[in-house]
């Protein structure tokens, strides 16, 4: 049984072309691979998209080591790049255990390099700490709903960790009635 994720699908739909690096992120093992390289590769292909132009790399996989050097896989993906047409890049834990000097120099190249030449990128990494940086807007994904789309800026300024201590505890509706809880 396959579970469809239809609501996370089509907000890649949505997003497709629009010249944004798109990122997923969620807990380990929580089906963000199978999102990107199954549902949305199987979804990329039935709309008329080449297989060929339809690039996949899992920086995580052993067999994709050599590409953890920014310069093999800046130079994989202009090598997969073979005609002026739209393709797609499917990364899957793009900056997992890297050092910070080589994944900003990858993070420059999926930025100036890969999106300057007008390909769609979507990301799955289960850490958004490492692609933040990269990202203009965050939306939050929970039970196949968005519970809000925000500008990164905007959510970093409006939000704020609160601790709570009261007797006797106030209950959620009267505490929202003062507060946004997410």
């Amino acid at each position: 049984m396959e579970i469809q994720r239809e609501a996370y699908l089509n907000q890649l739909i949505e997003r497709r072309d629009n010249g944004m690096i798109k990122i997923v992120t969620g807990i380990r093992r929580c089906g963000k691979s199978y999102l990107l390289f199954t549902i949305f590769k199987r979804y990329l292909l039935e709309s008329g998209v080449p297989k060929d132009h339809i690039i996949e790399i899992a920086l995580d996989s052993i067999e994709n080591e050599e590409l953890r050097d920014p310069k093999e896989c800046f130079r994989y993906i202009k090598d997969a790049m073979r005609d002026g047409r739209q393709y797609y890049l499917l990364l899957d834990e793009a900056f997992d255990g890297l050092d910070v000097v080589i994944r900003k120099a990858l993070k420059g190249i999926l930025v100036d390099g890969v999106t300057a030449r007008g390909m769609t990128t979507v990301i799955a990494s289960h850490n958004l700490r490492e692609l933040e940086d990269m990202c203009d807007e965050v939306g939050l994904l929970h039970s196949g709903k968005i519970l809000f789309q925000k500008d990164l800026n905007d959510l970093r300024s409006g939000f704020a960790k609160v601790q709570l201590v009261a007797r006797p505890l106030p209950s959620r509706q009267e505490l929202q009635k003062y507060i946004d809880i997410l």
